[in-house]
């Protein structure tokens, strides 16, 4: 059974994605079963606590388990690095699994098998759909297309991440869509989002340097995995330019962009609610 774990970013601000989410997969008849009470992973308390982003983690693949789920499809890069990260944390660390384990049992949830549950990237998911033929592109548009997996997707490598196999597949599934890739400088960039609260003006800085470049290379459209690149990227881009002038390019999420190619509607794909893309609108 495959599950859907939206996180919490998902759920409370990229809330397209999880109505988009839903149309593709009964698109493609994929089965899935929706995460319940599955919230944040603790990514980003993990400079405040490592354990509490462990336990947190830990409890999203405790209910997976829970219901039976063999396969985790993951939106968030916090998300899915949090995940893989558990059993590189706790391998040898059995204090901290007594502990996790502890709190587990309050709820009636049992301290979960790391190696049974198959976490995957967003990109992993729709390039095995890809692969086995459930996505069928037949797009009628044709852009030149710079992708952004993200840092959390492509890092830190010790802990089971390939990030060449994942941008490989990124490419791989742009272009199966009928789309030309452009490389460009910045692409394994951090996008900022991490810094937001904090250094708002880095972050800021940080996101216009991978749009400028990514436009400078020819880009026509920036596609991004990640929800929380997809907030810095598309709807602070008025602000970034600010920062840097010519950072000004549409940015759509990966789903947006099947949903275009498999010949969803315009309006269900929801880019017209997209904070960068009426320019892009124009032409499709």
């Amino acid at each position: 059974m495959l599950g859907v774990y939206y996180g919490c970013h998902v759920l409370t601000k990229s809330y397209i994605i999880e109505a988009l989410t839903k149309k593709i997969l009964a698109k493609l008849k994929v089965n899935f079963l929706e995460l319940k009470d599955a919230f944040c992973c603790g990514g980003r308390l993990r400079s405040a606590s490592i354990l509490l982003n462990n336990y947190l983690s830990t409890r999203v693949l405790s209910i997976a388990q829970k219901n039976n789920i063999e396969k985790l499809l993951v939106f968030c890069n916090w998300g899915f690095s949090s995940l893989k990260q558990l059993k590189y944390d706790l391998e040898k660390d059995a204090e901290s699994i007594e502990r996790i384990s502890k709190l587990l049992a309050r709820e009636n949830l049992g301290f979960p098998d790391l190696d049974r549950i198959q976490v995957l990237h967003i990109v992993d998911f729709l390039h095995n759909l890809l692969e086995e033929g459930k996505i069928k592109p037949f797009s009628k548009y044709s852009f030149k297309v710079g992708i952004f997996p993200g840092c959390r997707a492509i890092r830190p490598r010790q802990i089971g991440i390939n990030a060449k196999e994942l941008i490989t597949k990124f490419g791989h599934l742009i272009q199966e869509l009928g789309f030309d890739i452009v490389d460009y400088p910045e692409k394994e960039s951090c996008c900022g989002f991490s810094l937001l609260e904090y250094k708002k003006d880095t972050a800021l800085a940080l996101s216009g340097l991978i749009l400028s470049s990514a436009k400078d290379a020819g880009a026509e459209i920036l596609v991004v995995a990640c929800p929380l690149c997809f907030e810095m990227l598309d709807y602070h881009q008025d602000e970034i330019r600010t920062h840097v002038k010519s950072a000004e390019l549409p940015v759509v999420h990966i789903l947006q962009l099947v949903g275009l190619s498999i010949g969803m509607p315009l309006e269900e794909t929801f880019i017209q609610l997209n904070n960068s893309t009426s320019a892009l609108l124009k032409k499709l």
